[in-house]
């Protein structure tokens, strides 16, 4: 009887350290690679721009501004490859900023530039855009007030499934922070 309570107990121990390493899993960006197309378009929109903004992929276009400290050069690298170097403490990046990178087409499907989206908070950090009178590289706020949600496609059922999900994640990892610190 004392094995089967031990076992019982050791099994819970393994339940709950499963939960909480799922939980503290990095979770990625605040702002979705949907959010950061639906703001890009908001931006494109109020300045009636007849441009699209594309979704931008996560492994590709969720970029880390950095600089390298060997030559002091500054440039956007995927965050993935940040993360992994802060990961394994080389010291080969330091870092600078964030941003969704979001590529913008005309009707022709040709390249006109891009916006960079924080994707903590959703402010757009700076446009470079063809045919607007010159590019506009801002590097800091804009005029532009709108929230990405003009455009935006909710998701339906599955959107509000996956934002229930986000929120209990998200409330999981405020907690452990909250407990054991960050």
């Amino acid at each position: 009887m004392k094995i089967k309570k031990i076992l019982s107990n050791i099994f819970a121990v393994i339940a709950i350290l499963t939960i909480l390493n799922a939980v503290c899993a990095d979770s990625g960006p605040n702002i979705e690679a949907t959010q950061a197309k639906a703001i890009a378009q908001d931006y494109l929109n109020s300045k009636s721009l007849p441009y699209t903004a594309l979704t931008p992929n996560i492994e590709t276009e969720w970029k880390a501004k950095v600089k390298v400290v060997k030559t002091g050069e500054v440039k956007w690298i995927s965050f993935g490859d940040y993360k992994m170097d802060a990961m394994e403490e080389t010291g080969k990046y330091e870092y600078i900023s964030q941003a969704w990178i979001v590529q913008v087409r005309d009707k022709n499907g040709n390249s006109m530039g891009t916006i960079y989206v924080n994707p903590d908070n959703g402010k757009i950090l700076s446009v470079n855009i063809k045919g607007t009178g010159g590019n506009t590289n801002t590097g800091g706020d804009l005029t532009y007030n709108g929230n990405g949600t003009a455009t935006e496609n909710s998701g339906g059922i599955l959107g509000a499934i996956q934002g229930f999900f986000n929120g209990i994640i998200t409330f999981f990892q405020n907690l452990w922070t909250s407990i054991f610190g960050g």
